[in-house]
């Protein structure tokens, strides 16, 4: 009798948690969907735009000189032929990929941890205002990080059991499509190896297992089935890797650097490039030295060991989370470059989080629970309520609503922006793209017509030279600032 009222209970407990899990689910599916279409798509969901309505043997001469991998814009390309180019279907796949990736992350975290811990990481993942956001962009972003966490979901399940077929699978499957996502998975692949490769040392040559010192769980390593996964991953990339080349001397040669001063005010960035090149050999030679030395390897424990994270100042570190999302969080609705490269690094701090949290007494745990639901549910408020993204619908409704038939559109930068606006744009004035400094003699094409309109976006180089120029050539006679885009009004006839 007893024995049964305790089965029943756990049952009980067992419905109850998933009913929570499933609740959870829920609410960060429709944080997703909410408002999906709602704002207009900005720069980088235009080139998306762009690129998918290319015949694929353009779109793969297009990416030579682009970063990413042709996974996104391929899947893109067949979804949007069918179901068109609505800002609703461009973000929907996106949608899809982070609503799964909530449940993926469950069964990632209960794979390391108790089921506690998983729900509660669920949760900060749930409501986590970066992920809505990147859920509701026709970028690749939320189909990499669902291809991540599958990817080391599967690692992770290898790493327990690598004699079973589907976990090698499933480790080359995902890793094999997130490789085709976005050109950081060659980080996470890369960290992949290093952690299989010292964790496999340390056993064979010390007898340590450090995964089971970690997370407490037996592993079972075979470098054989590892080897054939890097193999069978190494194959699914040789059709790429001709462009995969070009796409590494642009990168090197032009963007990044470019990237490097724009965003950051340096020129310096092969001085940053061959320090973090040497910084990573430098670990990786420790790591090796750690596997064959003993002594060292205690004393590094050692040192690890009279580390421990009193809770009064994770109270101070998890307060100061919060503080942090609180203030800045208009600022973090943009899409920032470093916050986008370091995506993949946030879940483990959802986890982090959670993990500790536990540690609390009960009490303390719920305030610090209650006082995290209020401030998120405060910036989930403001990201429906705010433009994060570039406000092109607005600046197109302007210009159709606002302009004469004698009028001409000057932009700069003519690219991307180009693209985004001419999105929503129906209208057929004249339009002039310049891009750098020197195309600064087209503004004179403005002669001739009534009032000419200069439209600057993304023009972190040049700065408000073309503008200096306009002013001095005509009167300036409106100015509307939108999100991430001006737009100047010049009487010129």
């Amino acid at each position: 009798m007893e024995e049964n009222f305790k089965v029943s209970t756990t049952i009980f407990q067992k419905k109850h948690f998933m009913i929570l899990l499933l609740l959870i689910v829920i609410l960060g599916t429709f944080l997703r969907f909410h408002e999906l279409s709602e704002e207009s798509i900005w720069v980088d969901e235009a080139f998306t735009y762009d690129y998918i309505q290319m015949d694929l043997s353009e779109l793969v001469e297009t990416l030579r000189v682009e970063v990413h991998p042709i996974g996104f814009y391929l899947l893109h390309h067949y979804w949007n032929g069918i179901l068109g180019f609505s800002e609703m279907a461009l973000r929907f796949l996106p949608f899809i990929f982070g609503s799964l990736s909530i449940i993926v992350l469950f069964f990632l975290v209960r794979q390391l941890y108790d089921r506690r811990v998983a729900l509660l990481s669920t949760l900060f993942f749930s409501l986590s205002y970066t992920f809505v956001m990147y859920s509701q962009e026709a970028k690749m972003y939320a189909q990499f990080i669902l291809f991540f966490l599958l990817s080391i979901l599967f690692f992770v399940r290898f790493l327990q059991k690598a004699k079973f077929n589907s976990n090698l699978i499933g480790l080359t499957l995902f890793n094999i499509l997130m490789l085709h996502t976005h050109f950081l998975s060659f980080v996470v692949i890369f960290l992949e190896i290093v952690i299989y490769y010292f964790f496999y040392l340390l056993k064979k040559g010390q007898k340590i297992d450090l995964f089971k010192a970690l997370f407490k769980k037996n592993a079972k390593y075979d470098l054989s089935k590892f080897n054939l996964f890097l193999v069978i991953l190494f194959l699914s990339y040789v059709p790429w890797l001709q462009i995969f080349y070009t796409q590494i001397q642009h990168l090197v040669f032009y963007q990044f650097p470019l990237k490097f001063n724009e965003k950051l005010g340096l020129d310096g960035f092969y001085y940053f490039f061959i320090l973090a090149i040497l910084i990573m050999f430098a670990g990786l030679y420790y790591l090796y030295y750690l596997t064959k030395n003993k002594s060292s390897l205690q004393k590094l424990q050692g040192l690890f060991g009279k580390f421990k994270l009193k809770n009064s100042y994770f109270v101070l570190i998890f307060l100061g989370w919060i503080v942090v999302n609180l203030i800045f969080h208009q600022h973090f609705f943009n899409n920032l470059f470093y916050i986008r490269y370091l995506l993949f690094i946030f879940p483990l701090a959802y986890v982090f989080f959670a993990k500790r949290l536990l540690k609390l007494k009960k009490v303390s745990m719920i305030i610090l629970l209650i006082v995290y639901l209020i401030a998120s549910s405060f910036i989930l408020f403001q990201y429906y309520e705010i433009d994060g993204k570039e406000q092109w619908r607005e600046a197109a409704e302007y210009i159709e609503q606002d302009a004469g038939v004698n009028d001409i559109l000057l932009f700069h930068r003519s690219g991307h922006p180009w693209w985004a606006f001419n999105y929503y744009y129906s209208g057929n004035l004249e339009q002039v793209r310049m891009d750098m400094d020197e195309d600064i003699w087209m503004l004179q094409k403005a002669e001739g017509h009534e009032h000419a309109y200069l439209i600057l976006s993304h023009n972190y180089r040049t700065k408000e030279l073309f503008k200096e120029e306009m002013d001095e050539r005509y009167k300036l006679i409106n100015t509307l600032e939108l999100n991430g885009i001006k737009l100047y009004k010049y009487e010129v006839g």
